[in-house]
Parts: C-alpha cells; structure tokens; sequence
C-alpha cells in the first residue's frame, strides 16, 4: 500500500472485473484515489460505489471486516492471483458467482455501520 498516508481522508471501494467476474474491495487515501482509480480502470475494472472514511485507518478497518466476514462466515477464497493484479490487491478480490456485486457492498456498509458503534460505545 504504497504511499498511502494513514492520517488523511480515506476511502473504501467496490469494483467489479467483468472480464474476470471477480470483485474487488480496497482502500485508498483521498489524495491519492485519482491515481489509484485510473491504474485499476486500465486494467479493466470498473467502480461501483466508494465510501468516505474519516482516516485511511477507518477504511482499512472496514475493509479487514469485509475480508474477515468473506473468509470465515461465506468461506469465499482469493480469486485473482498477482498475474491480474499488477497494482497489487489480488487478496481482496472475490468470484462474482461467490457474492454479488450489490451483496458485496452491502456487506461493507454493515461492516462500517458496525465499526462505527462499537467506536461510539468504546469508553
């Protein structure tokens, strides 16, 4: 996750490889998002939805969340391997016939909603 500055805005996505029929979740800093959205558009993806974060920590702490969920209680595996994934990510994807693209990102505003009051009720 090079360069990503851990204080600043963040942001977690949702974009789909049709070609691959895999799904990506990710995190980027919002300085840095521009640069990160193009290098996955040339390789083909396509963004479905982003949701701000108040730090990149938060937005890595909801993507871990969705991982973990995907893994564990779905017992999705990684789909894509580093070969399609040259700007790195392959283990964040998942097989579009495992989760659907609306099912994902439902997933991911559950995990944030759910982050979000355990932080509330933390002392």
């Amino acid at each position: 996750m090079g360069g990503i500055k851990y204080g600043e805005p963040g942001l977690v996505y949702v974009i789909t490889q049709p070609v691959h029929l895999a799904h990506k979740i990710g995190i980027s800093g919002q300085g840095a998002w521009s640069r990160r959205r193009k290098n996955h558009l040339r390789e083909g993806w396509l963004l479905f939805r982003t949701l701000n974060r108040a730090t990149v920590d938060d937005a890595i702490a909801v993507e871990q969340a969705v991982l973990r969920h995907l893994r564990e209680v779905l017992l999705l595996p990684p789909y894509l391997t580093n070969e399609f994934m040259p700007y790195w990510g392959a283990g964040e994807t998942v097989s579009a016939d495992g989760i659907s693209l609306i099912s994902l990102w439902g997933l991911t505003l559950q995990q944030a909603r759910s982050l979000a009051a355990k932080q509330l009720s933390s002392p």
